[in-house]
């Protein structure tokens, strides 16, 4: 799980700079708030998996899909 979280956070700092220049013009606020929550959130659920706190887990994994339309 670490991994993986490791390689979406990777992708999201590499890839934010192309992700925001598709946002329409209209959405490009809405869209740079919920990439701000996506990657304050991964860091937080890295530091939930590194403590091992079990119980936040699902909490925040469903907050981050949410972000994301998952």
């Amino acid at each position: 799980a670490m991994q993986n979280l490791r390689q979406a956070s990777r992708a999201l700092k590499q890839g934010r700079t192309l992700i925001e220049s598709g946002l329409a013009e209209s959405k490009k606020e809405h869209g740079v708030e919920l990439l701000n929550k996506l990657e304050a959130g991964i860091d937080e659920f890295e530091l939930i998996l590194q403590d091992r706190n079990r119980v936040a887990v699902g909490p925040k994994q469903k907050e981050l899909l949410q972000y994301v339309g998952g």
